[in-house]
């Protein structure tokens, strides 16, 4: 789009020119669909006669997985620059109390005295070279000469060209990319010209991409990621010259980074309350239900489903924080399941860390086992365990996977006398009892106890998620399923994740008394319609989705 000459003058003109007409005629390619709204909370770089419009989207993609990885390396090189300065301080401080307290020269009778001490002259200089301050290896980075910093910003810039070559070009028409090692003109993240409106400088290091780079990124979360690396990496030198020597390859940075995701509350705590939610579930339909089968069904799919992905999830923390495995142990059916795959991409977390689905209506197969030994014979997962790691920690993961059942680690099938092969059972209230009590000592982290606020907390979120799922759902089984499940959790106050058992929570629906009669009836035939692949009647998808986004199915009048 080209603009007179005249409407550049005046950025506020031009930026309301880009978001009042340009990003609301925005359409999807295929679909035809405006995106205007969605892009609406983007950033726009006005620069010079460029106006350049970045989407939020694009603004998450740089900060997950290209700044990562920068602000990992930049920590390492920052962390030995000062590493170096604090020997070098230590060392004048050294010399400089040597030439202080003079020389011992032996005297008269054998015993020893201090020389005279040095000229005045000497003693001066060497209060110019040590610092008055005090130093100390944890205070030093943080005191003035020792800043962390921050990645320069010409590094950032020329990522973001590498993986845009678009911007790339656009900046080349502003100067390009600087130089990193023309130390004379490198870009500052904080620009008097720029803040002060003169961004046409002639010395370089200026341009859209630059000024982009400093509205998106150069944010409080940016510049405590960089400290914090550089803190952990420091960290990690003084421990290595204190003879505490580590075989990770991980920089400290990505470690702490990963103790702090899984710290997190939507990580550990919300797994801990998942398990909890889904097994009152469980707990509440066997209690209730005539068909011990279904109710058998359901304590053995909560086992091998929720409950062993929690136990996966714990292990591969212990493994990280323990600095165990080395690859020995897998999760799933093939080697690509390894607690220890190498990922090229660093910016990527692992998935033991990574957020809980509070909406999740299935869970992935685990199945621990590990790699043959060095006779190519297999070896017991749970019995590597108890070996690998310190204290009791191996102890009580071993006994997690154990009570999960036999189906979800290697060493579970036994062989009875008369030759059938069976699983060790499961126990749903043995998991529960022993996962409170003992993730402390395992993994160092208490477990999360879901009480009446809490459950009412996960359960709002479940049902916000689900409904969200819901409004975007294309397939008809897709809607049926989900507004079955929302209705349940809606009258019983029990949340059920797995789809499977959607004609058995129907049946239960069928003598529930705040649910007429005519909604049950809808919701059947679009269940059967689908199950026996006949034509479904026009409208009834739609009208089964305003039973599962209905705030009071009691109250609701079908239309």
């Amino acid at each position: 789009m080209h603009l007179p000459e005249a409407l550049w003058a005046d950025k506020d003109d031009v930026s309301k020119i880009l978001y009042d007409f340009v990003l609301p005629n925005l359409t999807e390619e295929r679909s035809g669909a405006s995106i205007g709204k969605s892009l609406a909370d983007g950033v726009d770089v006005i620069y010079g006669e460029e106006a350049l419009y970045f989407s939020s989207g694009m603004v998450r993609c740089i900060r997950e997985t290209i700044l990562p990885p920068l602000v990992e390396t930049y920590g390492k090189s920052r962390a030995k620059e000062i590493d170096f300065a604090m020997s070098e301080v230590k060392k004048q401080k050294s010399s400089s109390s040597c030439h202080e307290e003079g020389e011992l020269t032996p005297a008269k009778g054998g015993k020893s005295k201090k020389s005279k001490k040095q000229p005045t002259r000497g003693k001066r200089l060497s209060k110019k070279t040590v610092p008055a301050v005090s130093f100390t290896e944890r205070d030093l980075s943080s005191t003035a000469g020792y800043a962390s910093g921050v990645v320069p910003l010409c590094q950032v810039a020329k990522r973001i060209a590498e993986k845009y070559p678009d911007l790339s070009g656009i900046q080349d028409a502003h100067g390009g990319l600087v130089d990193d090692a023309n130390e004379e003109c490198l870009p500052q993240w904080e620009n008097d010209d720029v803040r002060s409106g003169r961004e046409n400088v002639e010395d370089g290091g200026e341009g859209p991409l630059y000024e982009f780079c400093r509205r998106a990124l150069y944010t409080l979360k940016f510049q405590d990621a960089c400290d914090r690396a550089v803190q952990a990496e420091l960290d990690k030198i003084i421990s290595t010259k204190q003879g505490l020597v580590s075989s990770r390859t991980d920089g400290a940075s990505r470690v702490r980074s990963i103790e702090d995701a899984f710290e997190d509350p939507s990580c550990f705590a919300a797994a801990c309350q998942q398990v909890q939610m889904f097994a009152k579930s469980v707990l509440a339909l066997s209690s209730c239900c005539d068909n011990s089968e279904i109710a058998a069904r359901l304590e053995h799919d909560f086992l091998t489903g929720c409950a062993a992905n929690f136990a996966r999830r714990i292990t591969e923390y212990c493994l990280f924080k323990n600095d165990v495995g080395g690859g020995i142990f897998i999760f799933g059916p093939d080697k690509e399941s390894s607690s220890d795959q190498k990922r090229e991409d660093h910016s990527v977390l692992p998935s033991f860390c990574l957020p809980v689905d509070v909406a999740t209506r299935s869970f992935n197969n685990v199945y621990l086992s590990c790699t043959p030994a060095a006779d190519g014979k297999s070896r017991d997962p749970l019995s590597l365990l108890r070996q690998e790691f310190p204290g009791s920690v191996g102890i009580g993961l071993a006994r997690m996977w154990m009570l999960c059942g036999g189906e979800c680690y290697l060493g579970g099938k036994k062989t009875s006398g008369d030759g059938n092969e069976l699983f060790q059972k499961g126990n749903l209230k043995g998991f529960l009892c022993h996962v409170e009590e003992s993730c402390l000592s395992i993994c160092g982290l208490p477990f999360k106890i879901l009480d009446k606020k809490g459950e009412k907390q996960v359960m709002f979120a479940r049902k916000r998620s689900l409904k969200h799922a819901l409004q975007l759902a294309c397939e008809g089984k897709d809607v049926v399923n989900l507004s079955i499940l929302l209705i349940f959790q809606q009258v019983k106050h029990l949340a059920i994740y797995n789809s499977d058992y959607t004609n058995d929570i129907l049946d239960m629906l069928s003598t529930e008394k705040r649910i007429s009669h005519d909604i049950f009836l809808k919701l059947k035939e679009l269940q059967d319609s689908l199950q026996q692949t006949k034509e479904v009647p026009d409208g009834l998808i739609e009208k089964v989705r305003t039973f599962g986004l209905s705030k009071d199915i009691s109250k609701h009048i079908m239309e």
